[in-house]
């Protein structure tokens, strides 16, 4: 009897020991957690932060587009001689004048929306974890054919697409943003030229290091057109996998 009281009390100190020593790491890890609970706040407030500024920056973006449409559709206009038939109707003259200005606007918004789609797409394919998973199993297993010398060139044209099936998509997000780059870039240099004088006179300065007779603003201007919006995208992509992580912990506690 007494041997079994005294292993009850050694029992009973084991269990109160052990919650001693359970109890302050509990503690901790509970108040790491809170605190990163009561921190998703201010996650979320960066992130629609930078979306708002993406949106604004956006607007501006969309300019350039807007002016090129104008400059494109304006010349052809003018050419084709309707202007000065409608500026002999006082009536059809305004309304047709705000209408032309409208679908001036849209078409630049639908151009400007179109190159940021093929900028952007590599992007959000990177950014999906089941088509990457995806594109990587299909690249590890997938069937390869042997090309020799003795194919049709059909064939083996056929062959080399065959094989480059899983990687395809992604070559072609890559092809598609460097085409949609350079298409961006041309009009940008029309719109923010960096220096007068067209792109021969700025490959002159660039080579004589005639650095005084660059519009650095036009720059400036040129350089955000062009890639602040997918910095934004990615920052925001960035701050999503944090606000992830984070309920992920919480969960956890």
């Amino acid at each position: 009897m007494a041997f079994n009281r005294k292993a009850k009390t050694t029992s009973g100190n084991t269990t109160s020991a052990a919650g001693t020593h359970q109890t302050p790491f509990n503690r901790n890890k509970s108040n790491s957690f809170g605190s990163n609970s009561e921190n998703l706040w201010f996650l979320r407030l960066i992130y629609w932060l930078a979306f708002s500024v993406g949106v604004v920056i956006a607007l501006f973006n969309i300019i350039p587009y807007v002016k090129s449409v104008k400059f494109l559709f304006g010349t052809a206009i003018d050419g084709s001689g309707i202007l000065e038939l409608i500026s002999q109707l006082p009536l059809i003259n305004a309304v047709a004048g705000v209408s032309i200005m409208t679908a001036l606007w849209v078409i630049g918004i639908i151009f400007w929306a179109f190159l940021q789609a093929a900028e952007l797409f590599e992007t959000f394919l990177k950014r999906n974890r089941a088509f990457v998973g995806h594109t990587i199993d299909d690249a590890v297993h997938h069937q390869k054919y042997a090309i020799s010398e003795q194919d049709d060139p059909l064939l083996a044209g056929l062959k080399r697409l065959y094989n480059r099936m899983p990687l395809l998509t992604m070559h072609n997000a890559r092809q598609t943003k460097l085409v949609a780059y350079t298409i961006d870039l041309c009009v940008c240099l029309t719109i923010y030229p960096p220096v007068d004088g067209g792109f021969g006179r700025l490959m002159i300065v660039l080579l004589t290091g005639q650095w005084s007779l660059i519009d650095w603003a036009n720059v400036a201007a040129l350089v955000a057109t062009l890639f602040v919006v997918e910095w934004i995208v990615n920052f925001l992509f960035w701050v999503s996998d944090i606000i992830r992580f984070v309920k992920v912990g919480v969960k956890l506690q």
